[in-house]
Parts: structure tokens; sequence; C-alpha cells
């Protein structure tokens, strides 16, 4: 099972910052950034399986997404589980 800690850093985000990540990122990958966006400031766990399942997708396509976020710079690794979203 894919699971890692995501804690939300920074400030609300803007509308003009989600259009921003909507031009940029992929369908699948503005998804999980907009799943993201509903989590709480701080620590939250996520499951990739959980999510996939939720949005009726593969999990493969979801781990693509993940690291498109990652290489996008939406997601910075602290450790090999715990990421900071920064939307």
């Amino acid at each position: 099972m894919v699971k890692y800690e995501i804690i939300r850093e920074g400030p609300e985000n803007t509308t003009e910052k989600r259009f921003e990540a909507a031009r940029e990122l992929s369908g699948v990958a503005f998804k999980l950034y907009c799943y993201f966006e509903t989590f709480p400031m701080g620590a939250t766990t996520y499951v990739q399986k959980d999510f996939a399942e939720k949005a009726y997708l593969d999990a493969r396509t979801v781990s693509t997404a993940f690291k498109e976020l990652f290489e996008k710079g939406y997601l910075k690794c602290y450790s090999p589980s715990i990421y900071f979203f920064l939307p």
C-alpha cells in the first residue's frame, strides 16, 4: 500500500493559483492537487489506493500524477514517506 504523510503549508490557495495549476498540470494531477487542497493545514495521511478508488482512477495513473506534482514543485520531499504540499 502506498501511503504518505502530506503536510499542507503556506497561505490559503487563491483562485489565481488554482487556475495556474489547472493550466500547468494534467487532468489527473489537477484532481490530486484539488484533493490535497481539501486537507487541513498540518499533517494528513494520504493513501493512494483510497484516492484512486474515490476518483475512479487506476493506481498507476495516480502514482504518475503524484510524481508530476513533485516534479512541478507542488510537493516537496521531506523524507521518503513525508511530503510538503505547497499550493
